[in-house]
C-alpha cells in the first residue's frame, strides 16, 4: 500500500465517520464529551470521546484521536 492510496483511504473512512455522527446526532437532545491529552517519544495527542443514549437507553460513543 502506498502513501498516497493510505492517505486516501484514511480520508474516505473519516468522512463516512463525520456523516455518521451527523446523522446520529440530529436524533439525540444532548451529547457528553470528555477529552485527554497526552504526549510520547515527543509527539502530542489530543483524544475526545462522544456519549449519547437515545431509545430505551441504547447507549453509544464514537472517540477521534488528532
Amino acid at each position: 500500500m502506498t502513501r498516497k492510496t493510505l492517505t486516501a483511504r484514511t480520508d474516505e473512512a473519516q468522512s463516512g465517520m463525520v456523516d455518521r455522527l451527523i446523522a446520529a446526532f440530529s436524533s439525540v437532545d444532548y451529547v457528553c464529551t470528555t477529552a485527554d491529552i497526552w504526549s510520547t517519544n515527543n509527539k502530542s495527542y489530543l483524544g475526545v470521546t462522544g456519549h449519547w443514549i437515545r431509545n430505551q437507553f441504547d447507549q453509544h460513543s464514537a472517540a477521534r484521536n488528532i
